[in-house]
């Protein structure tokens, strides 16, 4: 009798430290490691709707975070269109923290009659804001931007003070606004269901161009950018969005960007 009660006590006090264990595993270890509910599900609904006017100033907020969310989340994308390719690197609040792009680059040294032709590539690293100036200790309207630049076998680097709204692509990614957004209806596309949300962009050739953002409605995730131009015969220029491509930017470690920019 004596052993078969040791054996259940020791049955019990088993499971209590199972279960405890299993509490300690779902509820953490008290150091923030449980991740915060997405708001994509949520936004998703809100997007979707028929009458994007019937929007609160709310649900517009909790839209546009969620969109920031969703590249956060994806981390890296490959942009195409006919004749560019770049690639984009999110920080986890969803905004251009890298940008690549690939190209070529000529000089002409004086000992050559014809000029030398070199495969580049750049890569541009936005940080902050604020800007660390060198004539003030920082500006918190501006971030700095980075400019890695390679081309005939060494790479070269600068720095310069931007407004966020200067970040290439960055209204259209990270900062859309559905108070100047224009709704463009559904599309599909490769059995994706899209919201197009349209916006004014300004170019030196037509500054009536705008664009039109296609949102996957399940994911929140950009797809396709369609950029018009009134003025130039209607053209669009579509860019298409691959989150599937494996992309790795890395900054060389020489040379060193400088450690404030001038004001400007």
């Amino acid at each position: 009798m004596a052993m078969r009660t040791r054996i259940m006590f020791l049955l019990v006090a088993a499971m209590c430290l199972l279960g405890a264990v299993a509490g300690l595993s779902a509820c953490g270890d008290g150091e923030g490691d449980t991740e915060a509910p997405s708001l994509v599900p949520g936004a998703a609904g809100l997007l979707a709707r028929q009458d994007l006017n019937d929007l609160t100033e709310a649900e517009q907020a909790l839209v546009e975070s969620a969109l920031r969310e969703a590249l956060g989340r994806a981390e890296t994308v490959r942009v195409s269109s006919a004749i560019d390719q770049l690639d984009f690197v999110f920080d986890p609040d969803g905004r251009v923290a890298m940008m690549r792009t690939f190209g070529t680059t000529g000089r002409q040294p004086p000992e050559f009659e014809t000029p030398e032709i070199s495969g580049s590539q750049t890569i541009r690293v936005y940080v902050g804001p604020p800007a660390r100036l060198c004539d003030r200790e920082e500006d918190p309207e501006l971030l700095v931007v980075q400019e890695y630049k390679y081309a005939f076998g060494e790479w070269q680097v600068s720095a310069k003070a931007i407004r966020p709204d200067e970040v290439p692509f960055g209204l259209l990614l990270s900062r859309i606004d559905l108070d100047v957004a224009e709704d463009a209806g559904f599309s599909q596309d490769g059995g994706r269901r899209l919201r197009g949300l349209t916006l004014p962009y300004p170019q030196p050739e037509d500054p009536e161009a705008t664009v039109t953002v296609w949102v996957d409605v399940e994911d929140l995730l950009i797809h396709r950018l369609d950029v018009t131009m009134p003025q130039a015969s209607g053209a669009s220029y579509p860019y298409a969005f691959d989150y599937d491509v494996p992309i790795d930017v890395e900054i060389p470690p020489e040379p060193v960007p400088p450690d404030c920019v001038p004001a400007e």
